[in-house]
């Protein structure tokens, strides 16, 4: 609903004040999303990713060269930026659409089980550069179902339970 991709059916959301129902589009120029299910086309490279994202956000090619680089590095995948989605691993794939999201440089970036499929280190690599985005003043909102990611990236929580939120509060209070 937040995304702009589902009508809510009562109450009411806004992203950093534009309403999701009267101001979609402005509320798109703000948000990166990185879905739950990893879809990626084979024949594109995290570099293309990464690259043609930020430069469809607006950037200019310069712009988009220097924070696609870095994002790509942040997700380790430097080494693999030539190389076709459709010859990476699973793991690889999803951070190569983490690392889109990440080169868009957005305002809040919605992130749903986002480490899911990764390894022990990638997994921890991740929770590393979003702590350091949310350190930086981003906004991220993750939906996840370890607590340990919870606590490592988060500020403030959330608990949830057939859409009714349960539990609020810094990872210290929810524990």
């Amino acid at each position: 609903i937040i995304s702009t991709q589902l009508l809510p059916t009562k109450g009411e959301a806004s992203v950093l004040g534009f309403d999701v129902l009267t101001q979609p589009e402005e509320v798109r120029k703000h948000i990166a999303v990185v879905p739950q299910d990893v879809a990626t086309y084979g024949n594109y490279t995290p570099w293309e990713y990464s690259y043609y994202f930020s430069m469809l956000r607006g950037m200019s090619r310069k712009e988009a060269k220097e924070s696609a680089g870095k994002a790509l590095k942040a997700v380790e995948l430097w080494d693999l930026r030539n190389r076709p989605c459709a010859t990476l691993s699973g793991g690889e794939k999803k951070r190569t659409i983490i690392a889109s999201a990440l080169a868009s440089d957005a305002d809040v970036f919605m992130l749903d089980e986002p480490t899911s499929g990764l390894d022990a280190v990638a997994r921890r690599n991740v929770w590393a550069v979003l702590r350091e985005m949310v350190d930086q003043g981003k906004t991220i909102l993750l939906t996840t179902h370890i607590m340990e990611e919870a606590e490592m990236v988060s500020d403030k929580l959330a608990i949830i339970h057939k859409g009714s939120v349960v539990a609020e509060g810094s990872p210290d209070q929810i524990k």
